[in-house]
């Protein structure tokens, strides 16, 4: 996937809008500059039967929507009902594409309800979160003058991003944000029942359709066999057959079998394919044998961590650059990456003091390791969390998440912090 393109900022100006927070006692809100939608009952029980027909199938389900109110509406009401998460496509992206599910349809929007998360899910996602909120409210990355509850967790509030002249409302499982600010920051996607394709998709949409508001985003994919043999083993399989076509090609370039490219090339791949009948492990990998065979209903969890940055060119337009700090890595059973830092020249925050800006704070990743461990390997019936306390920091001195308190508590002086 190319996370380099330049941003189209002509679609994206004035297009940041932000949903309220979802709870069990406020459904999703439409959106304000909106008018009050209305949808007929017979459209919203149609719905609500699709949901529930599908619901125990653990994948997405898509309805097609005419309008961006028809969407809100149907939103509000299955949220309601049922609890759906629901997230809204334009018909024609390639988030779509990357469902996992058959989308057949001629709107120009797909309204489409996740698969509920386990509560694995949910603790994995919650506790990502706490562990960068213990790293940033170090008093070592906070400005002095700042309280600590300045950045706030805001849960799975969808965020509205446009991006190449579509819309999307996108839910993700955690996010923080600033006081006083609707769009957050930081974003975190766990991958359970999506595809690892599907939430890079999402992250790419989100870091690009918020035009830099979004500046992180942390994925953590936990990977059935299943998935492993469809996201890692198989697209790694077929770039090796391909290399091994393209060297058969080559070779009989130079051993002068003439003829066309296309006979050449089916030569080669009747050769190879001979070749693979009688010699099959030539496209395995024995580590991802050995990762097929684990025990349990997930293989393996990585971890990977996208930036976003503005640079504005020559001719006054901005380009959105994404790179990735820590490339999907695994984190379990093995723990491969020690964390990733936050960096203030990232975030860009206007009330910044100059002098904070190159300031940084390194989150380790050492407690989720522990903290996933536990959560896929031990019996229900385990007792306490065998993840140790103390967190190594690392030089020279960067804000971490052993040195802070992440109690809850609201500082005296937030009420009178107004940036």
């Amino acid at each position: 996937m190319d996370l380099s393109a330049p941003l189209n900022t002509h679609d994206a100006d004035h297009h940041v809008k932000v949903l309220a927070v979802p709870t069990p006692q406020q459904p999703p809100s439409p959106l304000a500059s909106m008018p009050t939608p209305v949808c007929s009952p017979v459209r919203l029980y149609e719905a609500l039967d699709t949901v529930l027909r599908h619901r125990a199938s653990g994948e997405p389900v898509t309805i097609s929507v005419a309008t961006a109110e028809e969407y809100d509406s149907l939103a509000t009401f299955l949220w309601e009902k049922v609890r759906a998460r629901c997230e809204l496509y334009p018909s024609r992206s390639r988030l779509v594409k990357t469902l996992g599910c058959a989308v057949s349809t001629s709107s120009d929007w797909v309204l489409a309800v996740m698969p509920a998360p386990s509560s694995v899910h949910e603790i994995i996602a919650r506790f990502i979160i706490s562990e960068i909120m213990a790293a940033l409210q170090s008093p070592s990355f906070l400005p002095a003058s700042w309280p600590r509850t300045v950045i706030r967790s805001r849960g799975r509030a969808s965020v509205s991003c446009r991006y190449g002249g579509e819309r999307s409302e996108l839910m993700p499982d955690g996010s923080l944000a600033f006081k006083n600010y609707e769009v957050p920051w930081l974003v975190v996607e766990v991958a359970d029942s999506e595809s690892a394709a599907h939430i890079q998709e999402k992250m790419s949409t989100y870091l690009r359709g918020t035009l830099g508001a979004i500046c992180y985003g942390v994925c953590l994919n936990m990977l059935t066999s299943v998935q492993f043999n469809r996201d890692i083993v198989q697209p790694k399989q077929h770039s090796r057959r391909k290399a091994m076509v393209k060297a058969e090609i080559r070779r009989l370039h130079n051993a002068g079998e003439g003829g066309s490219k296309v006979s050449v090339k089916e030569n080669a791949e009747r050769n190879i394919a001979r070749r693979l009948h009688k010699q099959p492990d030539l496209l395995r990998d024995p580590e991802d044998d050995l990762i097929l065979q684990r025990p349990g209903k997930y293989v393996l969890a990585t971890i990977s961590v996208f930036a976003s940055e503005l640079i504005t060119l020559p001719d006054g337009t901005l380009q959105c650059r994404i790179t990735s700090p820590v490339p999907p890595t695994p984190i379990w059973p093995q723990q491969s990456v020690d964390g990733f830092s936050v960096r203030w020249k990232d975030i860009n925050h206007p009330y910044l003091p100059e002098e904070m800006l190159l300031t940084e704070a390194f989150v380790s990743f050492d407690r989720l390791h522990w903290m996933v461990n536990d959560e896929l390997t031990a019996p229900p019936t385990a007792g306490l969390p065998r993840y140790p306390v103390d967190i190594a920091v690392v030089p020279p001195s960067p804000a971490s998440s052993s040195d802070v308190d992440v109690s809850s508590g609201h500082d005296s002086d937030d009420a009178d912090w107004n940036p």
